[in-house]
């Protein structure tokens, strides 16, 4: 059990001195005190310090070890005010009472009055030096008793003042004993906790630091202070700032934005650093850093390469999936079933409906997830470098072919999933050649004569009818009843409305938490929002605001303004461009010129909803005109 040591100006009561935890220090003055405390905590004899609230002042800047005070409730005021009283025999005069002011009790001097028989006069001090100064004011006024402290009343005692030293009593003593093994149990848990998570934190690889909101170092690992070079104890306290060169950090704690993977030069270490700020009831607190070796990097991507097939990982599964509308669910619930199977799936979908999303979806939900996820654009290469990225290709096979060959994403994707985007894009001979690896379920390597075995699902996704394509002969209809076992389609946002909020929602807390807190959209304008028919998709939905986020710093306070822009340019733009199709192309029957030129305006009109504004900006003509042709005026 710990050491307490009570120190006192009177004696502990004979109860308490059979308390085995304690050290006693019995009559002592406020000087005495003072250079007991010091000599207990250099050698660590004690844990806490029990003293009167005068003593504990005094005490406060000299150790760094609890104290509690021991202040003397009524009862022991009146007790010895009257015990006074009885060895002074004095009677209708005054008596003083010296206190600490920084007492826990706050004494009023009308409830003992009515006990005594002299007038109560209460005096404070704040430091002992203001003793002396105060007992000659009792001396000036006449006062002839005194209870107090020892201090006071030692001082008393030889100005002539009848002096009573002041009795502080079991009850108050054991009290603050009591506390004061509360606090240091509390103390002894917040310890354990302290080294418990010290002990965490130097697990990490890792340098980790904690500042508060100024940029103050309140915990760190010994990782981060091996980078440093710095002693932990020398860390805490300081400014982040005089401790990295890197003078960015203090943008964290200022904007709220966070920083990822920063590369900086500190000593001999190259280290990426990435900070994150702590965010309650929206007030930066602090913030969170992590600094990594690059070195240490590197030696981790090697060992990852070995076991992950070179990256080639899913990272997105149908938790990422954002939305609650009954088309989506349905959506992800047949995905969830195609997941189930290793059959081919033809995903359909506008540009910017999520097809990857769900195509490292189902991969991940398959029996297929610890395998490799090998994805590629169709539309990204052209035909030859397309052919050599899937099939593979040995030394020599053409003009800068690697040394020793290559292997195909179809060889990388063994055991795993092939996921081929914009396939409607690959050109229509290699779609033989693919056609030919699904059905035999091997390849042969450009330049090649060793037959490869491959075991890969594939999942294909595209953003055209691929029918149509095979009626203007772009696309083989073998491939396509190959291909179109499982048929995925992923739904615009026109046909999910409902989920436009919370995928703003959702976007908008992602990109404020890496670009800095703004201005979130008034209830009018997010109405507007999910009214408009984003033809973009989500994609367009989260560039949007993405783009709403970064330049919200700059915007004029009037943000709706912004964005009420946006959406008419926007709307004036598809609707213009729905014009200039030709699936849209606008008929109207022969006639005068007169006739046939009403017939276009009105058609027109209708495209445009009746936005008259917009229609005469597409037509080329003023508003006025507009007028006069369909009210017959010209």
């Amino acid at each position: 059990m710990s050491k307490l040591a009570i120190i006192l100006g009177g004696e502990l009561p004979q109860h308490l001195q059979q308390n085995s935890d304690l050290i006693v220090f019995e009559n002592k003055t406020m000087i005495e005190a003072v250079s007991i405390a010091r000599d207990l905590e250099s050698r660590q004899a004690a844990s806490a310090f029990i003293c009167t609230a005068g003593v504990a002042h005094e005490l406060e800047n000299i150790v760094s070890m609890p104290i509690i005070k021991s202040d003397p409730t009524y009862f022991d005021l009146l007790e010895t005010l009257v015990f006074a009283e009885n060895q002074s025999n004095m009677k209708s005069t005054k008596i003083a009472l010296v206190l600490h002011q920084s007492r826990s009790t706050d004494i009023d001097p009308n409830r003992l009055q009515a006990f005594l028989n002299n007038k109560l006069c209460l005096f404070t001090y704040s430091c002992h030096e203001d003793i002396p100064n105060i007992l000659s004011s009792i001396a000036a006024q006449d006062i002839k008793l005194l209870v107090a402290g020892p201090t006071a009343f030692r001082i008393g005692t030889e100005m002539g003042i009848r002096s009573f030293m002041l009795n502080i009593g079991e009850e108050s003593l054991s009290g603050a004993i009591n506390k004061a093994h509360d606090i240091l149990e509390v103390i002894s848990i917040e310890r354990e906790n302290n080294i418990l998570l010290q002990n965490l934190f130097n697990l990490f690889h890792d340098g980790i630091v904690a500042t508060d909101n100024r940029g103050i170092i309140l915990e760190c690992n010994q990782m981060f202070s091996d980078f440093f070079n710095q002693k932990r104890h020398n860390l805490l306290g300081k400014p982040i700032e005089d401790v990295t060169k890197d003078s960015s950090w203090f943008q964290v704690y200022k904007n709220g934005a966070a920083q990822n993977d920063r590369l900086i030069n500190e000593g001999k270490y190259k280290l990426f650093s990435s900070r994150q700020p702590i965010i309650v009831d929206n007030e930066i607190k602090g913030v969170i850093g992590t600094f990594r070796d690059t070195n240490q990097i590197e030696k981790l991507e090697h060992r990852y390469r070995k076991h992950q097939a070179k990256g080639l990982v899913a990272r997105m599964t149908f938790n990422d999936v954002i939305g609650e509308s009954s088309v989506i669910n349905k959506t992800v619930e047949r995905a969830k079933a195609f997941s189930a199977t290793d059959s081919p799936v033809l995903i359909e979908g506008e540009t910017g409906t999520g097809k990857e999303l769900f195509a490292q979806s189902i991969h991940n939900q398959s029996s297929r997830n610890e395998g490799p996820f090998v994805a590629l654009n169709c539309a990204a290469l052209p035909e030859n470098l397309l052919e050599s990225e899937l099939m593979g290709y040995e030394e020599g096979a053409f003009t800068g072919a690697k040394k020793g060959g290559k292997a195909g994403l179809f060889e990388l994707a063994h055991r795993g999933t092939i996921f081929l985007d914009e396939i409607n894009q690959m050109p229509i001979n290699l779609q033989a050649r693919l056609l030919r690896v699904l059905q035999e379920k091997q390849i042969l390597r450009l330049g090649g004569e060793r037959i490869v075995p491959i075991d890969a699902r594939i999942i294909v996704a595209t953003n055209e009818n691929l029918k149509k394509l095979i009626e203007q002969g772009k696309f083989r209809e073998d491939l396509y009843y190959r291909l179109n076992v499982l048929t995925l389609n992923t739904p615009s946002l026109k046909n999910r409305h409902e989920d436009i909020r919370k995928l703003i929602e959702y976007y908008f807390q992602v990109y404020s938490s890496k670009h800095g807190h703004v201005k979130t959209f008034s209830d009018k304008i997010m109405e507007r929002l999910v009214n408009y028919n984003w033809p973009g998709n989500v994609r367009e939905l989260s560039n949007f605001v993405e783009q709403y986020v970064i330049l919200g710093k700059h915007l004029p306070d009037d943000h709706d303004q912004y964005v009420s822009e946006y959406l008419e340019t926007q709307n004036r733009i598809s609707a213009e461009d729905k014009i200039t199709t030709e699936e849209n192309a606008i008929y109207v029957e022969i006639g005068t010129l007169f006739e046939m030129e009403t017939q276009l305006i009105e058609e027109v009109l209708k495209i445009m909803n009746g936005n008259k504004v917009q229609t005469a900006r597409f037509l080329d003509i003023s508003r006025t005109t507009l007028w006069k042709i369909r009210n017959r005026k010209i």
